[in-house]
């Protein structure tokens, strides 16, 4: 069993193809023989659109959000692998 971990929003356009991956990774594991679920999601920022604004100062402390989210989504301890769907 694959676990998916995506960091995908629409907010932001460089997440676009995101959106479709997991569908993608689900059939492609089906027809390994394999199963794939999204195990859950991580939030996401844009260094670029938050520049000059306060929300640029959560930068590098969305990097542990992002880590401990990961962490917590995994944590079932029933996937046997896992692929992280990120960007930037």
């Amino acid at each position: 069993n694959i676990g998916i971990v995506t960091a995908y929003n629409d907010m932001l356009s460089a997440h676009t193809p995101l959106q479709s991956y997991p569908a993608l990774i689900k059939d492609e594991a089906r027809k390994q023989g394999a199963t794939a679920q999204v195990a859950g999601g991580v939030p996401a920022m844009c260094d670029g659109v938050t520049q000059g604004t306060s929300g640029m100062e959560l930068s590098l402390f969305s990097r542990d959000v992002i880590a401990m989210a990961t962490a917590v989504a995994l944590s079932h301890d029933m996937f046997d692998a896992a692929l992280m769907l990120g960007v930037c």
